[in-house]
């Protein structure tokens, strides 16, 4: 898929993004982030009572990370996520999916 569109990518025409998502739930001790396996990350937990949510996608080549925070993963913030994505540039997605 990627070869498909290599001279666009290169040019900085179209930009390759990597996506999920994160969940961080009350009574959560450990979880999971992306970032550089030899740091430790932390994050703070606003409200223990509830769960945070979190869209994520970083750009393929230069690595920029695009985070945004939602009360909620459904639909209507996956879509609006995706809206705010659109207006940085357009863009290939690949959504990653980590069934634990």
């Amino acid at each position: 898929m990627l070869a498909n569109h290599r001279e666009e990518i290169e040019t900085g025409k179209l930009r390759v993004l990597l996506l999920d998502e994160c969940h961080l739930m009350w009574g959560d001790t450990i979880g999971y982030v992306w970032g550089k396996t030899d740091q430790e990350v932390t994050v703070p937990v606003v409200n223990e009572r509830d769960k945070q949510t979190y869209y994520g996608a970083v750009d393929y080549l230069d690595r920029e990370f695009l985070l945004k925070v939602y009360q909620a993963g459904n639909s209507e913030n996956t879509i609006d996520y995706l809206q705010y994505l659109l207006t940085q540039s357009p863009f290939l997605f690949l959504w990653v999916e980590n069934h634990r």
